[in-house]
């Protein structure tokens, strides 16, 4: 691959339709019992999480997963966006280079 299809390819992935990070977590919306989880940039409402009340830990674990999806999002794409030679020295890493770009891919909906 050329270093100029590189570029094109790692451009696309860096575009998303997602609300923009960061997210966190917000108690203090909707109804008794839900979680949610809000940009700060937008300002808005990204998901709300049910039943807080019944499965407090397991919904407090699943909101802050899903509050760091950005920053995991922009992790996994500097990883592809700096490192892609590595797997020429170091063979491992092509298995992880590939699953950051199914885990991209993924979140793009693609």
């Amino acid at each position: 691959m050329k270093c100029s299809e590189i570029k094109i390819m790692q451009d696309a992935m860096k575009k998303s339709e997602s609300t923009p990070g960061p997210w966190e977590i917000n108690n203090n919306i909707g109804r008794k019992g839900e979680l949610g989880i809000v940009a700060e940039a937008a300002p808005c409402i990204v998901a709300v999480m049910g039943n807080a009340g019944a499965w407090p830990a397991e919904a407090k674990a699943n909101a802050a997963l899903i509050a760091a999806a950005p920053d995991l999002l922009a992790a996994l794409q500097d990883v592809v966006e700096f490192m892609p030679n590595l797997a020429d020295e170091y063979p491992m890493f092509g298995a992880i280079i590939a699953d950051c770009k199914t885990a991209i891919a993924k979140a793009a909906a693609e």
